[in-house]
């Protein structure tokens, strides 16, 4: 079932321009200052050590870890939608369909 979903060439374009749109939105919205708050974490857990484990830095440099990778995860749907639909535009260019 998920293998179906994840076959974007079945897709019809403007489906996959819209998808890519709300990839590009996502990653946006996930990965916004993501990296000047990692750096802060890292500041605030290197100054204060084990007290800031103790008041959840650990478990925050893990949420920023998790948004990374969600921004990743949306990054990549932005990508495979582009190059589908870059492939798709030069075959009709080259005259393939």
């Amino acid at each position: 079932m998920v293998r179906r979903w994840l076959e974007i060439h079945s897709y019809p374009a403007p489906i996959l321009f819209l998808v890519m749109g709300a990839c590009a939105i996502l990653f946006a919205w996930s990965s916004y200052n993501l990296a000047r708050l990692a750096i802060a974490n890292y500041e605030f857990l290197r100054q204060f050590g084990w007290l800031a484990v103790m008041e959840g830095g650990l478990w925050q440099a893990l949420e920023i870890a998790a948004y990374g990778l969600l921004a990743l995860i949306f990054y990549l749907g932005f990508k495979a939608c582009e190059h589908e639909l870059v492939h798709r535009w030069s075959q009709w260019r080259a005259g393939g369909r």
